[in-house]
């Protein structure tokens, strides 16, 4: 190895604990957020939106145990999944909010 390339080497690790920090804040984010429709959902009693939440989540979950493994066009699963978990929140407590104000 040439002394360019022992250089590089920490500043790629570095990077690297960087970027998986990144990866774990978002995951945590999404099944927070995932998870936070789903109650909304049940307070609604909306079954059908619960059960298209719940799926959404055991997707991310069964994605994060072994899909990524699989390969590169997989990739493309998980940030699908991503943006449906803010809208599922978004609608949720949008649906949740508006129908609270209309009982007062």
């Amino acid at each position: 190895m040439t002394g360019v390339q022992t250089c590089a080497l920490p500043i790629y690790s570095n990077l690297l604990i960087l970027i998986l920090f990144f990866l774990i804040i978002l995951i945590s984010l999404t099944f927070r957020d995932l998870s936070k429709a789903k109650k909304l959902f049940m307070k609604k009693k909306d079954d059908f939106m619960w059960e298209i939440t719940n799926g959404i989540q055991i997707s991310l979950i069964s994605y994060l145990i072994g899909g990524m493994f699989i390969s590169y066009i997989h990739l493309l699963i998980f940030w699908i999944i991503i943006p449906l978990a803010i809208v599922l929140k978004n609608i949720a407590s949008q649906n949740f909010n508006e129908k609270s104000l209309g009982k007062i």
